[in-house]
């Protein structure tokens, strides 16, 4: 990840590693340069127009470098193609480059190692926006060092928090062009769709009978059947479920054809210490000024048995023992 397949240097030995990538179909190539202008020239007699197993992409910081090597990149002919903001130091404007529908995947990470140059949360929130307008997968990693939102500038230097904080964020569009091929659910959508979005609406029985809604966070993972929200002991929801488990969990995904996915299940409240510290977050010390030992941090534990897929006034079910994997973590 520290060199470059195109570089001068490699010259000698490409071709030897271009005879091992031929040689292994079942096993992905991901190349990615900065030295776009020399792509056409190093590719193999064979390469046609490309190959199922490689991916050719470009490292683009800013407009300027956008500017100069997308075009090289769409110029080539290649099965797959994707784009690295990566670090994101600059403002992109990328609707032009998407329209071609050559790019598949563009990936957004700020400036980390000894690097302070910002990222700024609205720079990333547009190339989201034209990703989702254009079907292209957007993946946000990580913060960098220094993230700019709403004014304020904040300064994190460890890596699992930059990771946590993307995607915290809500900007990731995983399924991409697939979304718009899989009109009807499946498992492999199910997770996707769930994956993308930054809130989850969460249902209860009141003692009233009457049901009760609110908004949570994004799981802090997905199991199988199973998903796991953090949320406060003391809060009017886990009194619920604790006299009655029965449970809805609803994701909805603003702007897109009134597309959501809605989850029938039963809710475990969970409060030992080895649950809570398999699933503490750095940041979540914003909310349990005790740290992972606070006594009104918990862990939702929901177990769905049927969920709904609606989408362009369609409505689908389907039990959860077909869609078994909703992730693969």
């Amino acid at each position: 990840m520290t060199s470059d397949f195109f570089l001068e240097e490699a010259d000698a030995w490409r071709d030897e590693a271009w005879a091992m990538i031929r040689q292994r179909p079942d096993v992905t190539f991901s190349l990615l340069t900065k030295r776009a202008h020399r792509i056409k020239d190093c590719l193999p007699a064979d390469w046609g127009d490309g190959w199922d197993n490689v991916f050719l992409a470009v490292s683009c910081e800013n407009q300027a470098r956008a500017d100069e090597r997308i075009p090289l990149l769409l110029d080539v002919p290649a099965k797959h193609k994707w784009v690295s903001l990566k670090p994101f130091i600059g403002e992109i404007d990328l609707e032009s480059y998407l329209q071609t529908g050559q790019i598949e995947t563009v990936l957004a990470d700020g400036e980390n190692y000894e690097g302070m140059r910002p990222l700024h949360y609205e720079w990333v929130k547009q190339i989201y926006e034209q990703c989702i307008a254009h079907h292209v997968e957007f993946i946000f990693g990580q913060t960098g060092n220094v993230f700019v939102k709403d004014g304020r500038t904040y300064y994190i230097k460890d890596h699992t928090t930059q990771i946590d904080q993307a995607l915290a964020s809500g900007l990731q569009n995983r399924s991409g062009r697939a979304e718009e091929e899989n009109t009807h659910m499946t498992k492999e959508g199910i997770y996707e769709f769930i994956r993308r979005q930054r809130t989850a609406f969460i249902s209860s029985a009141g003692a009233d009978g009457y049901p009760a809604t609110r908004a949570l966070i994004q799981p802090v993972l997905i199991r199988g059947n199973d998903m796991y929200f953090a949320t406060y002991t003391s809060s009017r929801k886990v009194a619920h479920y604790r006299q009655n488990s029965k449970a809805y969990v609803y994701f909805y995904e603003k702007g897109r054809s009134f597309a959501g996915v809605e989850i029938k299940g039963d809710m475990v409240v969970l409060t030992d210490q080895p649950t809570k510290d398999r699933f503490w977050k750095p940041f979540f010390t914003r909310s349990y000024k005790k740290g992972v030992t606070d006594p009104d941090d918990c862990i939702l534990k929901f177990t769905g048995f049927e969920a709904q897929w609606f989408t362009d006034q369609r409505t689908e079910t389907v039990p959860c023992k077909e869609a078994r994997r909703w992730t693969r973590i």
